[in-house]
């Protein structure tokens, strides 16, 4: 089966359903509400913003929840969403702008792509890879 894009069909709006609810407990601040979101097998490896390397489930989750802790609020908004099939597995493509309120008060908003790989687990979707990414600009790394 070759890759096909499933925006709009049932499958797509279930996928973009899932992701807005994982967002969501991104923005809840809590790394225990979006646990439920991922498979946490040996296998399965998670990059985060703040990091240059793939990580295993426990050091994902304790970067995520580190990520978390400079924050006061978060809002993420899908700006782009694509969702793709190949079998049973699922790649989310999801252009995002934030709105950030740091725990110093500081205010900020950035631009990225969020990427998910998912797979179906009984009634349900787990992410099994999952990578946000920046522009450079974004990320504040424009002499980099």
């Amino acid at each position: 089966m070759s890759i096909q894009d499933v925006r709009g069909k049932l499958n797509g709006s279930s996928i973009r359903e899932f992701v807005e609810k994982s967002f969501a407990a991104w923005e809840s601040l809590n790394v225990d509400n979006f646990t439920p979101f991922f498979r946490r097998a040996a296998q399965d490896r998670y990059f985060h913003l703040d990091s240059t390397d793939y990580h295993d489930w426990s050091e994902y989750r304790r970067a995520a929840q580190q990520f978390m802790n400079r924050y006061s609020s978060l809002k993420i908004n899908i700006t782009d969403a694509r969702v793709f099939q190949e079998g049973k597995v699922v790649y989310a493509a999801f252009c995002f702008a934030t709105e950030e309120v740091f725990r110093e008060g500081k205010a900020d908003s950035r631009e990225g792509r969020y990427t998910g790989v998912l797979l179906r687990s009984g009634s349900s979707w787990q992410i099994v890879h999952e990578q946000w990414s920046l522009p450079i600009r974004a990320a504040g790394w424009e002499n980099y």
